[in-house]
């Protein structure tokens, strides 16, 4: 946007963007994410069973977070 190019655009352009982690306005929906991600995983490790794909041993990246490379390959059975 044009406000990011006048004088006092350029000054104050590191505080006036704040991200939805922090500041005033917060992600509304962060708390329930954080209730969300546990529950989801303990639904699924109670009615399935999961094994590293042998053939596939993931590689980790280093970005913001470690990832694996290609993904994480898993063999999925019923418990």
């Amino acid at each position: 946007p044009g406000r990011w190019t006048t004088e006092n655009g350029k000054t104050c352009l590191r505080e006036a963007f704040i991200p939805f982690s922090t500041g005033t306005r917060v992600c509304t929906g962060a708390g329930f994410a954080m209730v969300e991600g546990p529950l989801l995983l303990a639904m699924l490790v109670r009615k399935w069973r999961f094994a590293a794909v042998p053939e596939r041993v993931p590689v980790p990246v280093a970005y913001l977070t470690v990832r694996a490379k290609d993904g994480i390959w898993l063999e999925v059975r019923r418990r």
